[in-house]
């Protein structure tokens, strides 16, 4: 969660000791949650949650369960302004229904504390995305299922308690065989992965920026993206290779928060300014336990 006071960002973190045990055995460790600055924005950022995925063939949706459960109960004392999920909501493309329902009712439980954003990740389906947007339609939860155009949605503008406006830039993950296709007035076809989202998301930001007051504005750029030198798990894809990792010099200084999404391990990154939220609970072939977390900006 982060609180930012005129487009500045530190946080504080809570979480349960490993998923695992959050899951088995009830409310892990917490720290309490910070008091909120009179003038600062609230963001609460989650992120993979992976519903539907199964380790050494175990169903994780007890543990998916209470940690849904032990998130909602944070988000509520905290109060956020704003929580944005930055992808990879379910474990594959064609999720089980059970599933399905188990992300409507946990989107919906967030919706009734704080509008919600969700982007696709690489393992979420635009299609199963679009439908699920549909069943959410009467509830505070705005579904990015696939990159658009800043004008087309990328870019809004939400209000906070405080009296600031929050201006949030979401990114879902960008297939580079897609770049192309969802993006061709702003890229070359022989361009870089990396070129194509430089120019990507510095049109997101003359969007985002063009009547920015940092006297009034917090602006949080969001995205399920890798950054160059953050900390991989041992999900090993072409997804998370070094040739798509991004640099952190594409994001402009005025953001208050950068949150990202597909690391599963979570950390700081871009020198401090943004973090990974890491896995809601393990998902990842490693028997060293890892602190899975969510994570408040203030």
């Amino acid at each position: 969660m982060s609180d930012a006071a005129h487009g500045t960002a530190s946080g504080d973190e809570t979480g349960t000791a490993s998923a695992v045990a959050a899951g088995r055995h009830g409310r892990g460790a917490q720290g309490r949650v910070p008091d909120r600055p009179a003038d600062a924005v609230r963001v609460l950022h989650t992120s993979d949650w992976h519903l539907g995925v199964t380790v050494r063939g175990e169903s994780r949706a007890a543990d998916h369960d209470a940690l849904i459960a032990e998130l909602c109960e944070i988000a509520r004392a905290a109060a956020p302004d704003l929580i944005v999920h930055t992808g990879d909501l379910f474990d594959g493309h064609r999720p089980p229904m059970h599933d399905f329902g188990r992300a409507i009712r946990a989107l919906r439980d967030l919706a009734a504390i704080a509008p919600v954003v969700l982007l696709a990740g690489n393992h979420d389906s635009p299609v199963a995305l679009d439908v699920l947007g549909v069943a959410l339609e009467d509830a505070a939860v705005h579904v990015l299922a696939k990159p658009v155009l800043a004008e087309a949605g990328a870019v809004s503008t939400f209000a906070t308690a405080c009296g600031a406006q929050l201006r949030l830039v979401a990114l879902p993950f960008v297939h580079q065989n897609r770049v192309i296709r969802d993006f061709g007035a702003l890229v070359e076809a022989n361009a870089t992965y990396n070129d194509s989202l430089r120019k990507i998301i510095a049109s997101y930001s003359a969007a985002a920026f063009g009547d920015f007051d940092p006297a009034r504005d917090v602006a949080v750029f969001a995205s399920h993206v890798h950054v160059r030198d953050a900390k991989t798990s041992s999900e090993k894809t072409i997804h998370i290779a070094e040739d798509y990792a991004t640099d952190p010099a594409h994001f402009e200084p005025r953001y208050g928060y950068l949150a990202f999404g597909h690391i599963h391990v979570p950390q700081a990154i871009a020198g401090g300014r943004g973090r990974y939220a890491g896995s809601l609970l393990e998902v990842d072939f490693e028997r060293k336990a890892r602190r899975s977390r969510w994570w408040w900006s203030t």
